[in-house]
Order: C-alpha cells, then structure tokens, then sequence
C-alpha cells in the first residue's frame, strides 16, 4: 500500500500469498485503528497510510 496507493485487495493477496479473506480482515482491522484509509471509493480510490504524529 506504501509503494502501489492504487493496488486493490486481490492484487494484494495474490502478490502476498495471503488468502484474501484473511487479507480483508486485517485490512478492517488497520482501518479500524485509523492506519489505513480508503479513499475515493473502491474502483478508483487510493489506500492511505495515515503517518503517526
């Protein structure tokens, strides 16, 4: 997500070897800490890492 903003989930899996539901659940877990954002909707968005202060 750092170096590829506009890389979807599935890519994800498939580059990681992770199952991509397993992926999901993390994924909502990192958003759900505020680590990750999503934005600009799913085809055309963008992840964000959100920096610590």
């Amino acid at each position: 997500m750092q170096f590829d903003s506009s890389i979807t989930t599935s890519e994800m899996a498939q580059k990681t070897g992770i199952k991509f539901r397993t992926l999901q659940r993390h994924i909502s877990q990192l958003q759900a800490m505020g680590i990750v954002v999503r934005k600009d909707g799913r085809k055309d968005g963008y992840w964000e890492v959100v920096k610590n202060k």
